[in-house]
């Protein structure tokens, strides 16, 4: 079936796919042999092949997670002190001088750090933002480049230390995931080309049969999990992340695994931060002290408003974002400089409203043992103009570092500390500024302020709520409210539950925590897809999605496949492989024989494969014109047993195979086992399919063709014939298929959904012909 030219720009990818099936070729395994072979000489292995790598495979998941425990103890350091040394230098300054001269002194600290950040991206552009989009599209199939490389770890890590430490919207959670994954994707490979050299004959390698694209993505879905486990000291909800959100495949064994590296890595860093005394509650980043305080079963009516309104909340933070980078996107582009003058101007003047905005506020008093409980908490009331005794509440929410923001919303027994109205206008003031600095030239995620955002609004309720009812708790409501605003932005649920109760350490609000998520999410989704998808299709990477389209459920795989591949003979020449390298393709269906008529499958070769052919036989490629007869025996470099599927099979066949397998493409043949198509991750991901069914009339048999969305699909029976109601006559045209007396109906009842197309020499029919008419059996 062919596709029209809006179909053909959706098909469209920015970026290559990833085949995460074995590739079983001759050469390449006798190549991986002698590799191992010269390995065991200089390593003290198990002698067999499945012990060595079970060793390597401990081994680097430990280490990992020991990699990423230090990288985040690092940058929490880090971060506590550049904040603290710019907070004493800038109150300093007020005490003793005035506003103004605290905020030159904090505004050059916030240039130099937004700088500092901002340079990291531009030299490594795969270090700013998130990261999440960028792993869970690797995860999924889709090859990055440049989104695992040392620059990019660097990068991301010193880069992140500058923007936690300015005290701007922005969070550690998805950035600690990137730098989790670069870490597991490294040491799984044993080399980097950056420190090691390009070339393959420059490389360094320790070991060879981890090197493998299947192996590598185990590793970077463990290192997603270590980094949640390091970020937030939460190891279950760490391991439920990476399967729920980022991961594609997941396996058993991986389980066990990831559930070590993520204990490991936990516990380093708990033993750190102890050990540092950063704060008395170890790794529980987010705990509370007054957990005796249960909520009452008359508060579930208030926690489902109060869910409902995080879940709306949280949507509106997505469409802020959305907007703010389709404006960054179009009128900022690549162009780096442009890159980091936003990033300067947008955090200076972030920072600059936050700092004068509690000026127009009055100071407010200490209540007795307030400051002494939060000073228990590591939490930090700030004085800003306030005399001995007091401090300015707003300045307490709008220039405290993302962390100790949350703990001071989440606070127990403390039910009338922030006043209502300050909270409102925080909340809008820090959506709104959240969404402005989304998008920018910096490695910051959306985790935090998606939960301070939530635990503002929940704490705003709770604290309406208490002056009604002084026997509830604010800071229940907060975290109500976070888990809404986090379930409405994210979209998860299990994962979330689980790293919600571990950083709060109060297991009594796990019920309220999931009723939260359910409601948040179901408002959510059926407004907008979640933030992560919107980013990954502003990227133009392109996801295989977890659940089966319905538009499949009507379609066989010659109704999408690419028709007519290249392809070449087992024995080929010179010319042609050269020839086939030229071309934008990334493997080649191996037939017997030669001719523009289809012959039989043998097997299937990638372009490197090609290339490792080549160079058997040229030192380089150089100019092979001279030689474009030589031919070349591709059995010994092709994927002797690539899966296959038959052009009549339903097309979700295909779609099982590549979600569980992590293909590539897929070769299609027909009956007669010859090469007929091939399927690519591209052309499932369209979704709108061209469709052919044959209508009968007392005259002629004429096929209909024409294509639907699936909201036609979902919407098929919700009315009858407005096609022909609202038509005097309808253009049907000749082609070949039949669909089931449904797609009639569908036709009929969502006329204005589908677009008819002409195919050849048109006949008209009246509504007597179609409402008489029948459709040939399917």
């Amino acid at each position: 079936a062919a596709y029209t030219p809006r179909e053909r720009r959706v098909k469209k990818s920015k970026y290559d796919g990833i085949d995460y099936d074995t590739t079983a070729s001759l050469e390449m395994l006798r190549a991986r042999q002698r590799e191992e072979e010269n390995i065991t000489k200089r390593w003290f292995f198990p002698s067999t092949a499945n012990g060595r790598q079970n060793v390597l495979r401990w081994a680097l998941s430990l280490t990992t997670a020991g990699v990423i425990a230090f990288t985040s103890y690092g940058i929490t350091r880090g971060v506590k002190y550049l904040h603290t040394a710019k907070n004493d230098f800038a109150q300093t300054q007020i005490d003793n001088s005035s506003l103004t001269a605290g905020y030159l002194v904090s505004l050059c600290f916030w240039a130099g750090l937004t700088l500092i950040a901002a340079t990291c991206t531009y030299f490594a552009p795969m270090s700013a933002g998130s990261g999440i989009p960028h792993v869970k599209g690797f995860l999924n199939g889709v090859n990055i480049p440049g989104i695992f490389n040392i620059k990019t770890f660097v990068a991301k890590v010193i880069g992140l230390t500058a923007t936690l430490s300015i005290g701007f919207p922005a969070g550690r959670q998805g950035p600690m995931v990137h730098i989790g994954a670069i870490v597991g994707a490294g040491l799984s490979r044993g080399y980097s080309k950056m420190l090691c050299g390009v070339n393959e004959g420059e490389r360094v390698r320790l070991y060879a049969s981890l090197d493998t694209p299947e192996v590598r993505r185990d590793f970077v879905s463990m290192g997603s999990a270590c980094g949640v486990a390091a970020a937030f000291g939460a190891p279950i909800g760490g391991i439920l992340f990476a399967i729920e959100e980022v991961s594609s495949y997941w396996s058993p064994s991986l389980t066990f695994q990831a559930f070590s590296a993520a204990c490991v890595s936990a516990y380093i860093i708990q033993a750190l931060i102890d050990g540092a005394e950063i704060n008395n509650e170890g790794w529980v980043l987010f705990g509370v002290n007054e957990l005796q305080h249960s909520y009452k079963s008359w508060e579930v009516l208030p926690f489902l408003l109060v869910a409902l309104g995080g879940g709306l909340i949280g949507v509106t933070y997505i469409k802020l974002n959305t907007f703010f980078l389709g404006m960054r996107k179009k009128y900022l582009g690549d162009r780096k400089k442009l890159q980091v003058l936003d990033a300067l101007v947008v955090v200076l003047f972030i920072m600059t409203l936050f700092y004068w905005l509690p000026a127009l506020y009055e100071c407010s008093e200490n209540k007795a043992g307030t400051s002494d409980e939060f000073a228990k908490k590591g939490m930090n009331q700030m004085n800003y103009t306030c005399a001995e005794g007091e401090f300015s509440m707003m300045a307490t929410l709008t220039l405290n570092p993302s962390e100790r923001l949350v703990l001071q919303l989440y606070s127990r027994s403390t039910g009338g500390y922030f006043d209502p109205n300050v909270l409102a206008v925080f909340l809008v003031l820090y959506v709104a500024m959240a969404g402005l600095a989304f998008g920018l030239a910096v490695p910051s995620g959306v985790f935090v302020p998606s939960m301070i955002i939530g635990a503002t609004w929940g704490r705003l309720c709770g604290e309406v709520i208490y002056k009604q009812f002084p026997e509830t708790d604010p800071g229940v409501y907060s975290l109500v409210g976070a888990a809404s605003a986090l379930g409405g932005v994210t979209r998860m649920t299990v994962s979330l539950a689980a790293i919600l109760v571990e950083i709060s350490n109060d297991v009594n609000m796990l019920l309220p925590i999931m009723l939260a998520l359910v409601v948040s999410k179901t408002v959510g989704d059926c407004i907008s897809p979640s933030l992560w998808q919107m980013i990954l299709e502003s990227m133009g990477v392109i996801l295989i999605p977890s659940e089966l389209p319905r538009s499949i459920e009507l379609q066989t795989v010659q109704d999408i496949m690419t028709p007519n591949p290249e392809s070449l003979p087992k024995i080929a020449k010179v010319g042609a492989i050269s020839y086939a390298l030229n071309l934008p393709y990334s493997s080649f269906p191996v037939v017997a024989g030669e001719g523009p008529v289809p012959m039989l499958f043998c097997g299937l070769v990638t372009r490197g494969q090609l290339e490792s052919a080549m160079k058997s036989v040229f030192s380089g490629f150089g100019d092979v014109a001279l030689d474009a007869r030589i031919p070349i025996d591709l059995r010994n470099y092709m994927t002797i047993s690539p899966l296959i599927i038959l052009e009549t099979s339903p097309l979700r066949h295909a779609y099982t195979l590549f979600r569980t397998m992590g293909l590539r493409h897929l070769p299609v043949i027909n009956s007669h086992h010859e090469v007929v198509g091939v399927v690519t991750r591209t052309d499932l991901s369209i979704r709108e399919v061209p469709i052919t069914t044959t209508l009968t009339t007392q005259h002629h048999d004429y096929p209909v063709i024409y294509s639907h969305t699936e909201e036609a699909l979902r919407q098929r029976h919700n009315s009858t014939f407005d096609l022909v109601n609202r038509a005097s006559s309808i253009a049907i045209h000749p082609n070949n298929g039949s669909l089931p007396d449904a797609v009639l109906q569908s036709l009929c009842a969502a006329s204005d959904r589908l677009d008819l197309s002409v195919v050849q020499q048109p006949e008209v029919f009246t509504k007597s012909d179609l409402l008489g008419s029948t459709l040939k059996g399917d």
